[in-house]
């Protein structure tokens, strides 16, 4: 694997070479990364990140990607809520964010789930 130098601090920036490389490397992402559900459809990362600094890990955070999954499934639903997927430093953060789940952020309730790692369509099934 090579590291390479990051100007976002000190987190390094990683390049697999191989394709296990690769897996392993978005297993530990994943590993340390949440799924947000129930998210108003004006949230901004920024809001986001502020509300994990109540538990003490909004620091901690170093991404956030914020998607309408009615889009994604092909609904037409005019309620439209938003999900997120939040990468964590740690895993210690990453466990004070699933201690959010079901609590109330902005009139609605979250779900705050582990991510799972995806897998191709192909490689869903054994046969």
């Amino acid at each position: 694997m090579v590291e390479a130098s990051n100007k976002l601090g000190d987190v390094p920036i990683h390049f697999a070479t191989t394709e296990e490389e690769k897996k392993s490397r978005q297993h530990e992402i994943d590993s340390r990364s949440v799924f947000i559900k129930g998210l108003h459809q004006d949230i901004t990362p920024n809001e986001i990140e502020s509300y994990f600094n109540t538990i003490g890990c909004g620091d901690a955070i170093l991404r956030i990607t914020v998607f309408d999954e009615r889009r994604k499934k092909g609904r037409k639903n005019k309620n439209v809520t938003l999900c997120a997927y939040v990468e964590f430093q740690s895993l210690e953060s990453h466990t004070r964010a699933l201690e959010l789940n079901e609590c109330v952020f902005d009139g609605g309730m979250l779900r705050v789930f582990k991510k799972r790692t995806n897998l191709p369509a192909s490689k869903r099934h054994n046969g």
